[in-house]
């Protein structure tokens, strides 16, 4: 997520003095005079101005104006604008901020062994790696070809869920001191998702990791989100880009698949 200097003070002309001398007669003490710090100091200065000038509204105006400072002007931030990108091949759209940048990226998901062709985005800010903690970015990925290969098409909807569930649950983010959260990620689209939102990732306040695994209602492709937000980033952010993702199946490689190499 001014002060605004005071007017300068106004000259007031000296009072008139009287044209007939003060009787020689004892001082009479008058009462004791206690002023309020702004209210009295002003009441008196318009009482001793109208010893020799009419007071107008603006002259009153000016006269307040000398003690009273106007109030700061308030800022009001204005909306974050979003632009759409998309995957060379058309696959993949969604919409980021209007200043982060995008990145050639593959998809690099192997499942069960197999990294199984497909394609992905990946777009933030700074581009540096797939995610670095600490800076915002968003990976988004998806795969006909996998989705195809363990026939998600004839699963049940219990199937492909209890499927995402044990992928949603692999990744230990704990590794990179992240921290489970109880937070959700709102629905995305009709698909079928499992989601996990992880905090404080490189020991870092206020970072959040957004990561979900996704196959749409027919079963005809597998998508991975993930998305880092650093600190100071609004969650409006990754609610805007999830609600934004759009992936268009038949545009979507269908090469074989090849073995992963993996560690």
């Amino acid at each position: 997520m001014n002060n605004t200097p005071s007017e300068p003070a106004a000259t007031h002309p000296a009072p008139a003095e009287s044209a007939t001398p003060p009787a020689a007669s004892a001082a009479v003490p008058g009462p004791s005079r206690r002023t309020t710090a702004i209210g009295g100091v002003v009441i008196v200065a318009i009482v001793g101005a109208i010893a020799t000038a009419i007071i107008t509204p603006g002259r009153l105006d000016q006269l307040i104006g000398m003690f009273v400072s106007p109030a700061a002007p308030t800022s009001i931030d204005a909306p974050l604008r979003y632009k759409t990108i998309t995957s060379p091949d058309g696959a993949i759209a969604l919409e980021v901020p209007a200043t982060w940048v995008m990145s050639g990226a593959s998809w690099n998901s192997p499942i069960d062994g197999v990294l199984d062709t497909g394609t992905a985005v990946f777009s933030g800010p700074e581009i540096t790696s797939r995610i670095t903690h600490g800076k915002d970015a968003v990976y988004i990925g998806a795969s006909a070809s996998a989705a195809n290969r363990l026939q998600f098409e004839s699963a049940s909807g219990a199937e492909l869920s209890s499927w995402l569930r044990a992928q949603a649950d692999e990744p230990d983010w704990s590794l990179d001191n992240c921290v489970l959260s109880s937070d959700a990620v709102p629905p995305i689209r009709d698909w079928i998702v499992e989601a996990r939102v992880w905090k404080g990732c490189g020991s870092l306040d206020g970072v959040r990791l957004w990561e979900a695994y996704a196959v749409d209602p027919s079963g005809r492709f597998v998508a991975v989100i993930q998305i880092e937000l650093a600190p100071g980033t609004s969650d409006d952010v990754a609610r805007h880009i999830v609600g934004s993702l759009v992936v268009v199946e038949k545009k979507l490689p269908r090469d074989a698949p090849v073995h992963a190499d993996l560690p």
